[in-house]
């Protein structure tokens, strides 16, 4: 079980922690180590209109380095924060990968 059963909410909150390795990047974890497969879906997307469109690792994946890549150029860095101000949309998610990517902090943000 993840978290231990108690008796209480105050028990169940102190015996919780987080065990997270010192060196661990969500970008890696959730994206980069499926991406080898190239016709892995990640993503379904449904937009207003109806229309249905596929995103498979590999491309959140290159999506997400371009991203990383255009924030690093900007002259932001590892442990800086960017707010995320978009709808719920397969970019806002590849714009948090990107985020994860160049150890930069993403901070949702609903429009």
């Amino acid at each position: 079980m993840l978290i231990p059963r108690k008796d209480t909410y105050q028990q169940i909150h102190d015996a919780f922690e987080w065990k997270v390795p010192e060196r661990f990047n969500k970008a890696s974890q959730l994206v980069d180590r499926h991406a080898a497969d190239p016709s892995r879906i990640a993503l379904i997307y449904e937009s207003l209109d109806g229309e249905v469109r596929n995103y498979t690792f590999r491309q959140i994946q290159q999506s997400g380095n371009r991203f990383a890549n255009t924030l690093l150029g900007m002259g932001l860095m590892r442990g800086d924060r960017v707010m995320i101000v978009l709808g719920q949309s397969p970019e806002t998610a590849i714009a948090h990968v990107g985020c994860w990517k160049s150890g930069i902090i993403s901070s949702p943000c609903s429009v």
